[in-house]
């Protein structure tokens, strides 16, 4: 789990989050998702959530209409393009939303990898 707040940055993620990530609290705090989960997209001068690819981000969409709606997002498939050292891998992801006190609960159910 990892929240996200009202400026659609990260504020916290537990510890199964961070290890899926690799990153601890402070790497993770008041970033962007797309630079925390290594959006190959974030990566691009425009940076996340302004590229063209954005706007068709799943991710993205659920949780930016759960800010604005409250309405909640149950086990939503994803895709995660995710830029690391060798390149770009596929990550199919199942995710939530859902909204407490003016932040954003993202969950991600199950990851699965497609290594390129």
């Amino acid at each position: 789990v990892v929240t996200v707040g009202t400026d659609a940055r990260l504020s916290a993620a537990n510890s199964a989050a961070r290890r899926m990530l690799g990153k601890d609290l402070p790497a993770i705090s008041g970033e962007t998702g797309g630079d925390v989960f290594e959006c190959e997209y974030a990566r691009l001068p425009e940076g996340c959530g302004n590229t063209t690819h954005c706007s068709a981000c799943t991710i993205r969409r659920n949780v930016i209409d759960t800010l604005e709606t409250g309405r909640p997002h149950l086990k939503v498939p994803a895709v995660l393009n995710r830029h690391h050292s060798g390149g770009t891998a596929k990550v199919d992801l199942l995710i939530s939303t859902e909204k407490k006190a003016g932040i954003v609960f993202l969950t991600v159910h199950k990851v699965n990898n497609k290594a390129p």
